[in-house]
């Protein structure tokens, strides 16, 4: 769901009230939910019950931009 060849993908936040307008707007499509968003800022991804990768926002955005060593 996350990754594919195809030639792009989005990633669209709805709010839970929103979610069922959100996908009769794109009945037939290939749209799949993937998460929600968390007020603890852990990103977090689970596949059934086991947990792939948990870790801050915080942590992920400092690896992110380490490689730019302070150009940012």
């Amino acid at each position: 769901i996350l990754y594919s060849e195809s030639a792009g993908r989005f990633i669209v936040t709805v709010s839970r009230e929103n979610r069922g307008p959100f996908e009769e707007a794109f009945k037939g499509q290939p749209v799949s939910p993937v998460g929600y968003v968390r007020n603890d800022g852990v990103f977090r991804i689970k596949h059934k019950k086991d947990v792939i990768i948990e870790e801050t926002v915080s942590g992920l955005k400092q690896a992110w931009m380490r490689p730019f060593g302070g150009l940012v």
